[in-house]
């Protein structure tokens, strides 16, 4: 025998097999759904005549029995429940995908409010910033404003009487009287025995006076 002759009869032996495997296969499929059946049928009649011993309906019984499932039914909701579980199992996942969108939606919104504010510090400042370059507030007022010069530095800096002059303008000629007297030395300002007497000041301010309390020792004249 050639051997093509044996590949074809190996070919032919497989077939044949597999044709007997799939029928054997659907006879003992017929085969369990018929004993299911049987078996089925024969618990719906014990069952039945139970009940029928107690005086129930057998067609009502019989028909409540019926219903009753076999092994490839089980199988086929087994199936379908499958089904059910992978088509759910998609709307999930759509639903993730939404949320993504509108995640990304939120974050869009969020950094264009962002924007917006960090534009309105910006005109808010500018404003600002405006305003008080063009406020020169009163010169003239507070610290600034002239009052009558106490008669004690009147006589002192050799000012008419009933001069009204800015605190820092007497301060300014007083400094520079105490320095052509020679009582301002550096940082410090030492009085003597005799101006301290044409001060009407007590003998406290014979101590040095340092620059820093010269304000200090002005506001005095103003008590």
């Amino acid at each position: 025998m050639s051997l093509k002759n044996k590949a074809s009869n190996k070919e032919s032996i497989k077939e044949s097999n597999k044709e007997s495997i799939k029928e054997s296969i659907k006879e003992s499929n017929k085969e369990s759904n018929k004993e299911c059946d049987e078996e089925y049928d024969e618990e719906c009649d014990e069952e039945c005549d139970e009940e029928c011993d107690e005086g129930g309906d057998i067609t009502k019984n019989k028909k409540k029995y019926k219903t009753k499932l076999c092994f490839n039914d089980y199988c086929l909701q087994i199936e379908e429940n499958k089904i059910n579980i992978l088509n759910l199992n998609e709307k999930i996942q759509t639903y993730f995908l939404k949320i993504k969108e509108y995640e990304k939606q939120k974050y869009e919104i969020e950094k264009n409010n962002y924007v917006i504010i960090q534009k309105l510090e910006t005109i808010y400042t500018k404003n600002n910033s405006k305003k008080k370059s063009n406020y020169k507030g009163n010169i003239n007022g507070g610290f600034n404003k002239s009052t009558l010069v106490p008669q004690v530095l009147i006589n002192f800096l050799n000012l008419e009487n009933d001069i009204e002059l800015s605190r820092p303008k007497v301060g300014s000629l007083l400094t520079n009287k105490l320095k052509e007297l020679g009582l301002k030395n550096g940082q410090y300002i030492n009085l003597n025995l005799d101006i301290i007497k044409v001060l009407n000041l007590d003998e406290s301010y014979l101590n040095p006076i340092k620059q820093t309390h010269f304000q200090t020792f002005l506001a005095t004249f103003y008590k």
